[in-house]
């Protein structure tokens, strides 16, 4: 992922609702969101990879990846795409499962996870490495920096989130799928510096990308719920933003 907007305990009932886009290369090979076979994994999957951007699992978990860019990011390594799957695939705490990435943290490219566990709560996690980081109630924004580092994405992103929220039902879900849709591109003085070029900082300002080689691949909201229940929508596009298939996914932990 590219931006993920999230709020963590935003009414009674609501342990976590998410918006989140996908950036990519369009030639990347991937495959919509489903229930992976054999698997308690409902995700999408990057089939060059192997791993995920975002999924759930039978149990009411959530992983989220987004990489990290800046100049001294590591680039390169084993699919950070691993990570989500690893965490979704196993009953361990966010402590215990960062422990257990330990030794490997370093043949990661950089990254951010958020993780969800019912029993624990939301935690954000870098290959900074160190504990997990428990998440307070609110709204918060992750894209390519680190959690709640307001990018202008993220800063109109989180203004989108918050009127989205005084939605019910279809209404908010629009709504959120409309803020992840939003293509405006920063003006120069707004763009942060990360070490690339000017002309590739403009291109990747917006919370929606619409490029011929490179863009937003999928927009995908998600809630889970006091009662154990998930709703996930994703809906994916191909190049200039030309709408896609749409995957749409509502369970108890034990469906």
């Amino acid at each position: 992922m590219c931006l993920i907007l999230f709020a963590v305990d935003p009414e009674p009932g609501t342990r976590l609702l998410i918006a989140a886009n996908r950036d990519e290369e369009h030639a990347r090979p991937t495959q919509p969101a489903e229930r992976w076979p054999g698997s308690n994994v409902f995700a999408g999957r990057d089939l060059r990879g192997g791993g995920t951007w975002l999924g759930v699992s039978k149990e009411g978990r959530l992983a989220a990846l987004t990489n990290v860019r800046h100049p001294g990011a590591r680039r390169e390594g084993a699919s950070r795409g691993a990570l989500p799957v690893r965490f979704l695939t196993t009953s361990l705490s966010p402590d215990a499962f960062a422990a257990s990435v330990g030794p490997e943290l370093a043949t990661f490219p950089s990254f951010n996870l958020l993780l969800f566990d019912p029993r624990a709560g939301t935690f954000f996690w870098s290959d900074e490495g160190g504990a997990p980081a428990l998440v307070a109630p609110g709204l918060h924004g992750l894209s390519n920096a680190r959690l709640d580092v307001s990018w202008p994405k993220v800063a109109r992103g989180l203004e989108d989130m918050q009127a989205a929220l005084g939605e019910r039902g279809e209404a908010r879900t629009e709504a959120l799928f409309r803020a992840l849709a939003d293509d405006r591109i920063a003006t120069d003085d707004e763009l942060p510096a990360t070490g690339v070029p000017l002309e590739i900082e403009r291109l990747l300002s917006p919370a929606f990308i619409r490029g011929p080689v490179y863009g937003t691949r999928s927009s995908t909201v998600v809630s889970l719920h006091d009662d154990g229940s998930v709703f996930f929508e994703e809906r994916s596009f191909a190049p200039l933003g030309a709408p896609g298939p749409v995957v749409r996914h509502a369970a108890r932990p034990a469906q």
